[in-house]
């Protein structure tokens, strides 16, 4: 069985900057249309709990018949029981790891009955395993939308297939932090596949190019 195709979306200023505690300062109603658009194109949403605790994000659109699953990676169960997203119609599993607190995972399950709580790792939440699961119960296009920290870990595993980035007409300044924050085992390939233009913003649209045979990915 083929690994599911990984598309990562992230924003940034025109100087590569972002507030981790306020993304919506480089993003725009446009942006949460093109988000919801692209979360009716896959079969899961991959966030963080840090990323919800920031932002209540619009991940799809509402006409949408089976909405995709949403996996929040929170290796510590710590997503709040009162969280918006908790809220949602589709279904949400947690993918969390044995370090999280018994107590935790089961404010979790008191607060959503028919909440899919599944362990992927003994002190972290192994990504690759995650992904082959979500694979196995028939994801085959997978949105990340989540927070710089989770996005390197997918990036240094080569997880990822496809990037969008949002580019922001602002410039932000060395007090912000970069949106690509943490340490590459080894740079990426790119190759762009397109522009997108929302206003005064871009989305620039790459896809990742292998190593090996200098070729872009092929397209599902």
């Amino acid at each position: 069985m083929p690994k599911p195709h990984v598309i990562l979306t992230m924003a940034s200023s025109l100087d590569g900057r972002a507030d981790p505690q306020r993304p919506m300062l480089v993003s725009n109603r446009l942006e949460d249309e093109r988000l919801a658009e692209l979360g009716s194109t896959v079969d899961a949403i991959v966030t963080s709990c840090e990323r919800i605790e920031c932002d209540p994000i619009k991940f799809m659109s509402k006409s949408v018949k089976r909405p995709p699953i949403i996996v929040i990676v929170d290796k510590m169960a710590k997503t709040d029981p009162k969280s918006q997203i908790l809220q949602s119609p589709a279904r949400i599993m947690i993918a969390t790891s044995k370090k999280a607190h018994k107590s935790r995972i089961k404010r979790l399950e008191d607060a959503r009955k028919d909440i899919i709580i599944n362990v992927f790792g003994e002190y972290t939440v192994n990504l690759e395993d995650l992904l082959w699961d979500l694979g196995r119960g028939g994801s085959k296009r997978i949105l990340v939308e989540a927070d710089h920290n989770l996005n390197m870990k997918l990036l240094n595993l080569d997880l990822v297939d496809e990037l969008y980035v949002l580019l922001a007409p602002v410039i932000m300044g060395s007090d912000y932090c970069s949106s690509f924050e943490g340490q590459l085992e080894r740079r990426k390939g790119l190759a762009l596949e397109g522009l997108i233009q929302y206003g005064d913003h871009i989305v620039l649209h790459y896809g990742f190019v292998d190593a090996k045979s200098r070729t872009a990915y092929q397209k599902q």
